[in-house]
């Protein structure tokens, strides 16, 4: 019995770990903090087991009390029925002391008066009932010898009640000391049942002491790792303060190319006008221009290389169009997408190349180029 309830308690720990581990994992799908908040249920659950098992012992308690209290009324009742039948003992005495007084008078009636006496030493504590008739038979002493068949009657219809009230005492009294034998029983048995919840308890108190010292190394192990963490948090926020001011200088020394290759490609417009008005020259084809991408820094080349037809045509309408939702919408009808689709594996294109996102969401939901990109991306579209 003892490795059953063991066994259930060790089974209600695991239910209680795995439900309240489950139901963090689904609402905060954070596996540490579920693991966590299992654990924290596993001694709520032990501490309510205990808080129950408690109020049963003191159940148990209250109950065998009012056991102890009616077995105490009962003895009680017991020792006032011993008193009530030494008294009978007594006033039966009495009578026979009267009787002897009068058994000069009644010699024929010796021998039944003797066996009535007789009767009556048996019937113990019974005698009370004739004291009503004491006072009565000293009255009458003088007239016994007239009366004497009279009274052989009286004495065998005596004899008779003294016999059916004797009978229906000890009756009773079997019946008070067959409850008292049961009670007794019950008792006994409530007392096994206490010894065995106050080993069940000190096994509950034991376990609970157990898992205190295990939870405070977890909390001495967490503490230790918090302050690990802390100090990778101090670390990570001094490089990442590095990475924005080297990103910083990356945008300053890109802007100042962009305005470099501004100049340099407006040289080369003119030089490219001068050309065209000393010859001829073909009319450019619609779409995408074919112009080798020699005017931009290498990752932006890199990314213009790689940017499909429709993307282009994309970033071209957001770059040049106040409202480019209509145009996109119908490269992406054109290409069998979605608008988001197109937009999205744009900003995966520079994030892969530049380092950083170029689109963004602007007032009411519209595409729109980050403002510190807009000269770049038009000189990307252009060239």
């Amino acid at each position: 019995m003892q490795f059953t309830r063991v066994t259930n308690q060790i089974l209600l720990g695991a239910v209680a770990f795995g439900v309240s581990g489950c139901v963090s994992l689904v609402v905060n799908r954070d596996i540490k903090q579920a693991f966590f908040t299992g654990l924290i249920t596993v001694p709520a659950t032990y501490s309510a087991t205990a808080l129950i098992h408690t109020r049963r012992i003191n159940q148990g308690k209250k109950r065998l009390n009012s056991l102890e209290d009616e077995i105490q009324e009962l003895e009680d009742y017991k020792t006032e029925l011993n008193q009530y039948v030494f008294d009978a003992l007594a006033e039966e005495q009495e009578v026979e002391a009267s009787i002897n007084a009068l058994q000069s008078e009644l010699t024929n009636l010796r021998t039944k008066v003797l066996e009535g006496y007789n009767q009556r030493k048996e019937q113990n504590w019974e005698l009370y009932l004739l004291q009503n008739q004491k006072q009565q038979q000293e009255n009458e002493v003088y007239l016994l010898q007239n009366q004497t068949i009279t009274l052989e009657d009286q004495i065998k219809e005596l004899t008779q009640e003294l016999n059916q009230i004797e009978l229906s005492k000890k009756t009773d009294i079997l019946k008070l000391e067959s409850e008292i034998d049961s009670r007794k029983i019950e008792l006994k048995e409530i007392e096994f049942q206490l010894i065995e919840k106050q080993n069940y308890q000190k096994l509950l108190d034991q376990e609970l002491l157990n898992y205190s010292k295990q939870k405070y190394q977890v909390i001495e192990e967490k503490r230790t790792l918090e302050a690990n963490l802390n100090s990778l948090r101090g670390e990570l926020e001094q490089l990442q303060a590095q990475i924005l001011e080297q990103q910083k200088e990356k945008k300053a020394l890109q802007q100042g190319l962009f305005y470099f290759e501004e100049q340099r490609r407006q040289l080369l417009e003119g030089l490219h006008n001068l050309k065209v008005q000393s010859s001829p020259s073909l009319p450019p084809l619609p779409g995408r221009p074919t112009t080798k991408v020699t005017e931009l820094p290498d990752e932006w080349a890199e990314f213009r290389e790689q940017l499909p037809d429709a993307e282009f045509l994309v970033l071209k309408a957001i770059a040049e169009q106040d409202n480019p939702s209509a145009a996109i919408k119908k490269i992406a009808e054109d290409n069998l997408t979605m608008p988001e689709v197109l937009i999205d594996s744009i900003n995966e294109r520079t994030m892969n190349t530049i380092g950083d996102l170029i689109i963004e969401e602007g007032l009411s939901s519209t595409p729109q180029i980050v403002s510190e990109y807009l000269i770049v991306v038009k000189t990307l579209i252009k060239a």
